[in-house]
């Protein structure tokens, strides 16, 4: 009968010390620790486990237990924790918009499984009764939704969460990758010529920030002369015969995302070099060129001499040459010159005298210039810059010689149709 007593007391004390043990208040991160530990020793080895919602009246708190949870099972090793993506996050939400409490359906379960490629699924909740706190970690297989596993511990919040507004569920805070969504392109032409150079801009568009880097390239080109750069500058040759090119910029973060652009093509004839003739009287002259093809171009010269008090007067014929279809160009006049200068000399004898005498010099007139054109197109308004150095050889007055030579550099404005 004693013995009978003895092991009803003893049954009585150990129901109680179990009791107490599963409702002792343990401390927020003391609670999360040793159900990570339950959660990793229930699971079998190596499963794949995905912390995807906790449900309470504070963001804050919500926050601070998805992610608890996550690093202390990372710290167990014994399965592993799925790491989130901004975009797995969205579609949970979605998927558990309608759900009290975060409990899963078994749909859901499988649903969100197949999309993180994960065994089990883990949520969790705060209950509050009579100012008491019970934090409830559920588990559910998302192969057989119907197995789940609850797991439960009193805390003490400390008063840390709790004058928190309410929120929605959280989810898993992780390091946000950026997406594209789209690659705009921008330019601020009106029209496209063979022969032009033309800047592109291009826009990542997408979230997070994503990286603006992008790979340029061209193509409905006929020559392969016709090229992008990596900074998006177009350059069109002078021979390209196409009348629609698309320009393509790829995202170099994601290059499944391509953004490009059609432009038209207005086919120009090139032009490189002219046959040209120039009446010059006093330091103004007038030009008319006349390119190798079809374009016609006049133009009016204006320039001056560098060597004191010299005049030159010509009607020349002048041949011009862009090399490599530059701005740059040579040009040779030949034609009729007439050059007047003072000489200035000197007399020494016992007085020091001197004087000066005007000559003139007429006959063949050869000029050779340099220059640039700008704001060069095939059609247009262009001005030039040039620098030459005229010589006529012919006949002197009133000193001896044959030859003289003269320097001059100049404007010439005009137009091309």
């Amino acid at each position: 009968m004693k013995t009978g007593l003895h092991l009803s007391f003893l049954f009585f004390v150990m129901c109680n010390i179990c009791l107490n043990a599963q409702t002792r208040v343990q401390m927020l991160d003391q609670a999360i620790t040793a159900s990570a530990v339950r959660i990793s020793r229930d699971l079998p080895a190596d499963a794949k486990a995905a912390v995807i919602n906790f449900s309470s009246d504070s963001a804050e708190l919500n926050n601070y237990v998805v992610t608890e949870l996550h690093g202390a099972i990372l710290r167990n090793r014994r399965i592993v924790p799925v790491t989130l993506t901004q975009s797995q996050i969205q579609n949970i939400n979605a998927e558990m918009r309608f759900i009290a409490k975060g409990e899963l359906t078994d749909a859901s379960a499988q649903n969100i499984g197949r999309l993180l490629s994960a065994q089990y699924l883990i949520t969790g909740t705060i209950e509050t009764s009579s100012g008491n706190h019970m934090m409830i970690f559920n588990v559910v297989e998302t192969a057989n939704p119907k197995n789940r596993f609850q797991y439960t511990a009193a805390v003490d919040l400390n008063n840390q969460f709790l004058s928190a507004q309410p929120s929605q569920p959280a989810v898993s805070e992780v390091k946000r990758e950026p997406t594209v969504t789209e690659v705009k392109i921008s330019h601020t032409n009106n029209s496209f010529n063979n022969g032009g150079r033309y800047t592109f801009k291009a826009a990542v568009e997408g979230t997070d920030k994503p990286p603006q880097d992008v790979t340029w390239s061209v193509m409905g080109q006929a020559s392969e002369k016709t090229v992008i750069s990596n900074k998006g500058v177009l350059t069109i040759s002078g021979d390209e015969i196409s009348q629609a090119l698309t320009i393509q910029a790829t995202s170099q973060f994601d290059s499944n995302v391509i953004g490009e652009v059609t432009v038209l093509i207005e086919i120009l004839p090139p032009s490189k070099n002219f046959l040209s003739a120039e009446v010059s009287i006093w330091g103004v002259g007038l030009r008319y060129e006349r390119s190798i093809i079809d374009v016609l171009t006049l133009g009016a010269n204006f320039f001056w001499q560098t060597v004191n008090d010299t005049v030159d007067v010509g009607i020349l014929a002048t041949a011009r040459l862009f090399p490599g279809n530059s701005i740059f160009f040579l040009e040779l006049g030949l034609g009729y010159g007439y050059m007047e200068r003072n000489y200035l000399y000197y007399f020494i004898d016992d007085w020091m005298n001197e004087g000066e005498i005007l000559y003139k010099t007429s006959g063949f007139m050869i000029n050779p210039a340099i220059g640039f054109r700008f704001f060069r197109e095939t059609r247009g308004f262009f001005a030039d810059i040039f620098f030459s150095v005229p010589f006529v050889l012919g006949e002197r007055d009133l000193l001896e010689g044959n030859v003289d030579a003269g320097f001059r550099c100049g404007i010439g404005l005009g137009g091309a149709w």
